[in-house]
């Protein structure tokens, strides 16, 4: 076999080698290509073939040099897009659905503590009513005159309007209830 026929058999068959699934690139790199390659192998013989010669298969050996380097090239970029492609299948992350936000700051303890006691009473039967947190004098000398016009039964009257005029120190006198 000569030269020629051997450097065309190497191209085809690290071709085929190339292009079949599962191929491993590096190994076919180093089978073909690499120091004890059978590129390299045949290369070394090209001190017997005459002058004419070699730079004829001197120029095929480097064809095929180029061509093998090309396809394992192309097959590595194609293995690295095929990757790419099933990893961004698989992660299926939508960018556009917004971010958690991080929290600032922290509740106060008495805030927490406020918060705790009213669920037990919450869970005692008692409900939550909001009103002013200061009463002052205006809204207790009117809710003494709502309560100086209801009529009470006898049990639920106020302390010390049991049969008695209204005076001017009962304005500022406060009810007990029994």
């Amino acid at each position: 076999m000569s030269m020629k026929e051997n450097l065309e058999q190497i191209r085809s068959e690290a071709l085929a080698a190339i292009a079949a699934d599962g191929a491993d690139l590096e190994a076919l790199r180093v089978k073909y290509l690499g120091k004890k390659g059978e590129l390299t192998a045949v290369l070394r013989g090209m001190g017997q073939l005459t002058p004419e010669e070699r730079p004829v298969v001197g120029q095929i050996a480097n064809d095929v040099r180029a061509d093998i380097e090309e396809a394992m090239k192309t097959r590595k970029d194609s293995l690295a897009a095929e990757a790419l492609e099933r990893r961004l299948k698989e992660e299926k992350l939508d960018v556009t659905m917004p971010g958690t936000a991080s929290k600032m700051g922290h509740v106060h303890p008495l805030n927490l503590v406020q918060r705790d006691l009213e669920d037990i009473f919450i869970g005692l039967g008692f409900s939550i009513e909001e009103g002013p947190e200061v009463e002052c004098q205006t809204i207790c000398r009117n809710a003494r005159k709502v309560i100086h016009n209801l009529s009470f039964p006898s049990r639920y009257q106020p302390y010390g309007t049991k049969g008695r005029r209204r005076s001017r120190r009962d304005r500022y006198r406060s009810y007990q209830w029994y």
